[in-house]
């Protein structure tokens, strides 16, 4: 009798089934979930279910209902219930209602939106490249307001409850707590000199904090995205000390006495000093374990948001003045191990 009325689930717990049809205890049996064939539609709800189940269970819908045999699905959604946990160790349901998917669906968005805007950009012409200047001096051009336009097409269409705050368009004031960032094209001078170091900055802020971000550099063929990344670097190159770190710094292009004061101390104590000319890339950079650490002078949210993200995932410190952990209204960034990030603010500060 208890066979046929109750069924261990997934989690080795019984479940009486005895209310359940024919049809729905077997399907219980097999998949750990209560199939009701009258609920079949093209929307998929499953509980707890690896892919091979939930492909099997698509795969004989047509053969358990009524409705046409052939169906297109815009999505297929997995609901992990019950604190399991998703791909990175986090535990997943907790307060998002899907554990796994949101993480991964913002990145499906992200990645659609930043192909729509780096597959243009790496086979526009030179006449996109040609360089005006903004009020506050700095230099844009077409092809910043066209890669901004193709990807927040995409990120209104997938994601419309979610604004769009891009470097060409925003009308400024305070960002609002849950916002997409995008800088079109970080690096703007050196893609109008041809010169490769260039990229398409893309963050997902929750919370005012960025949680996933992707950085595409076109004409160098690479792109990074959370998620998707391997741990910090090592020695030699995870050093902690300024006479032996590789610096990055990017945004001390008005060469104000201050700049000018800290930039000499930096170039007579560190090892080596890099100036890029765009912020992502030296977040990357520190991500990746080219540079050490770097410093971002005068940071607007889109340049680094993505970075941050990045920077962070690898277990690296990204840290604005006082020491204290990086906002979108810092002044000043600096990222590396939080040794290095450390007496870089502090000498930042020391400046003043």
């Amino acid at each position: 009798m208890g066979s046929t009325t109750s069924a261990r689930t997934t989690t080795g717990s019984r479940k009486d089934t005895s209310r359940f049809t024919p049809d729905e205890r077997a399907s219980f049996a097999e998949y750990g979930y209560r199939y009701t064939g009258d609920a079949y539609a093209p929307h998929i709800t499953l509980g707890r279910a690896e892919e091979d189940i939930a492909l099997k269970l698509v795969g004989s819908a047509p053969e358990r209902t009524s409705v046409q045999k052939d169906w297109t699905f815009d999505r297929l959604t997995f609901y992990m219930m019950g604190g399991t946990r998703g791909p990175r160790g986090k535990a997943g349901g907790a307060g998002t209602g899907s554990g796994v998917t949101e993480d991964s669906e913002l990145r499906s968005v992200a990645e659609e939106a930043m192909d729509a805007g780096a597959k243009w950009l790496a086979l526009a012409g030179a006449e996109w490249r040609e360089r005006k200047l903004k009020p506050s001096g700095e230099e844009v051009t077409d092809a910043d307001i066209e890669v901004e336009r193709r990807v927040s097409r995409v990120l209104l269409r997938r994601t419309p409850e979610v604004p769009v705050i891009g470097e060409e368009s925003t009308p400024g004031g305070p960002l609002p707590p849950t916002c997409w960032l995008l800088d079109p094209i970080d690096g703007t001078m050196n893609f109008t000199r041809g010169a490769p170091g260039y990229a398409l900055s893309l963050a997902f802020v929750k919370d005012r904090q960025p949680s996933l971000g992707v950085i595409d550099a076109p004409a160098l063929g690479r792109r990074w995205i959370t998620g998707r990344t391997t741990g910090p670097g090592t020695e030699p190159f995870g050093v902690r000390e300024v006479s032996r770190a590789v610096i990055g710094i990017t945004g001390a292009g008005s060469g104000t006495p201050r700049h000018k004061a800290f930039i000499g101390s930096l170039y007579a104590e560190a090892y080596r000093i890099r100036m890029q000319g765009a912020m992502s890339m030296d977040l990357v950079g520190v991500a990746e374990g080219w540079l050490d650490a770097c410093i971002c002078i005068g940071p607007k949210p889109w340049d680094v948001a993505a970075g941050t993200a990045l920077v962070r995932e690898r277990g690296m410190a990204v840290l604005g003045p006082g020491g204290r952990t990086f906002t979108f209204d810092s002044p000043v960034l600096a990222a590396g191990r939080e040794a290095l990030a450390r007496e870089l603010m502090d000498r930042w500060e020391a400046q003043l």
